[in-house]
């Protein structure tokens, strides 16, 4: 099914578009104002799409209108759904000029950072449930995996406007009225995502050597794999240290350690008269707990799991 839809980005993405590489875009996100697509959308309508929003949003809010009160007269457009959605590259034509693949939109997708809001064309697919569980119970089951993380289908991007929703005070209820716990979680997506971006710059300038290397640090910083390639994750598998690149409570175990540590040799120089009030075990059980929250907040507080290669194929 294809339609017009206000897409949410949430979290950071699986991976990068990168053309070079032939590395497809994988981000769960949540669609809303889901319209059926009448006829293919170039990029400057769903700009003008984007205009028309803010404007009726901007008038609701000026005639004093709560955008709830109205989400009866919608037909159910207020209805959303948490989706994975697909980018993959596109051999370019022999006819297609260097200009032309240096303008590509979808090259955007790179750099929506979670909980921006922009208009997409998409076509929408139920998960299919996989039959790979019945012939190869120990195989990797990707509808399974993908309920897990609460997702209702899959969702092909066909094009990209460039046009944010940025004004908050009109973005959509079911966000602008989100708990403190998910604003919380948004902002420590964005610390994460402006973590890649920090390993991502000048990323085409470099060579293939110099990206992987950083790629794999910020995997074993975060576990985030987005930038890590295929050939390099064919090497750790081969090597069969594939597990390094995903976070696990070793990693917790370790900087815990490590910051309880350094945290009672500063008291010891610094203010050992704390030891009259708070025994030295419970310092180091203080500052080993929130150590290894605070770390597991920001690698996203998901299970350790590492994604057989191909699970993805297109």
């Amino acid at each position: 099914m294809r339609v017009q839809a206000l897409v949410t980005i949430e979290g950071i993405s699986d991976s990068v578009y990168d053309v070079a590489t032939d590395s497809g875009y994988r981000q769960v996100a949540v669609i809303s104002d889901i319209s059926p697509l009448m006829s293919a959308l170039a990029v400057k309508d769903l700009d003008a799409m984007t205009s028309n929003f803010l404007i009726d949003e901007n008038n609701s809010l000026s005639n004093n209108k709560l955008y709830e009160n109205n989400s009866n007269n919608n037909n159910g457009k207020n209805v959303t759904y948490r989706v994975l959605l697909n980018a993959y590259p596109k051999k370019p034509s022999k006819q297609s000029s260097k200009k032309n693949l240096d303008s590509n939109p979808f090259d955007r997708l790179n750099y929506l950072q979670p909980g921006d809001q922009l208009f997409m064309s998409l076509a929408l697919a139920p998960l299919a449930t996989s039959e790979q569980a019945l012939s190869n119970p120990s195989g990797f089951d990707s509808y399974r995996w993908l309920r897990g993380r609460h997702i209702d289908g899959v969702a092909n991007i066909l094009t990209v406007g460039t046009s944010n929703v940025t004004n908050t005070e009109v973005s959509k209820p079911a966000f602008a009225s989100s708990s403190y716990l998910q604003r919380f979680q948004t902002y420590i997506n964005q610390g994460r995502w402006q973590l890649r971006q920090h390993f991502y710059q000048d990323w085409s300038t470099q060579t293939t050597a110099a990206q992987q290397a950083k790629a794999v640090t910020l995997s074993l910083l975060t576990g985030d794999r987005s930038l890590i390639n295929h050939d390099t994750k064919d090497l750790y598998q081969l090597a069969g240290i594939s597990h390094l690149l995903a976070i696990s409570g070793t990693h917790v175990l370790f900087l815990a350690i490590m910051l309880a540590g350094a945290a009672v040799l500063l008291f010891d120089r610094l203010w050992p008269r704390i030891y009259r009030y708070v025994p030295r075990w419970q310092v180091r059980w203080w500052v080993m707990i929130a150590a290894a929250f605070i770390y597991a907040l920001f690698t996203g507080f998901d299970v350790p799991l590492l994604v057989p290669h191909g699970c993805y194929s297109r």
